[in-house]
């Protein structure tokens, strides 16, 4: 029961809070068009998330292909982007809120929602190891 639990409190944690950061990069990518000196910092900041999001989605995948074990049995090239990710995350707690590099941190901002399903697989990695 605690497995089933698990699993559909993971696909509603996707379904509500993955997807959306995800298409909301997507179309942010795509909106910001032109070379204006003030889209630049921006277009860094989604490029750098979408590199996030990539190892995002892999580690979804190989949780959702192995669980846990399979989480702990990931390399190291798909736990970099992640790393990256939540870096990004935390960016604006550290950077300064001036100047260009503060617009590349603020991008960075929205993927604070996907700390709560990378906490969810990193929890069954531990208990997987049990």
């Amino acid at each position: 029961m605690l497995r089933t639990l698990s699993k559909t409190l993971f696909f509603f944690e996707l379904l509500l809070l993955g997807v959306p950061v995800t298409f909301f990069a997507f179309f942010s990518l795509l909106w910001l068009g032109g070379s204006h000196p003030d889209v630049v910092p921006f277009r860094i900041g989604v490029s750098l998330g979408f590199v996030g999001l990539f190892g995002f989605w892999a580690l979804v995948l190989r949780f959702l292909a192995g669980g846990g074990k399979a989480i702990r049995q990931t390399p190291l090239l798909l736990w970099l982007p992640v790393v990256l990710g939540v870096a990004m995350a935390f960016s604006p707690l550290v950077i300064p809120k001036q100047g260009p590099v503060s617009l590349v941190a603020a991008v960075g901002a929205f993927g604070i929602p996907l700390l709560l399903p990378l906490l969810h697989m990193a929890l069954a990695a531990v208990v997987a190891a049990r």
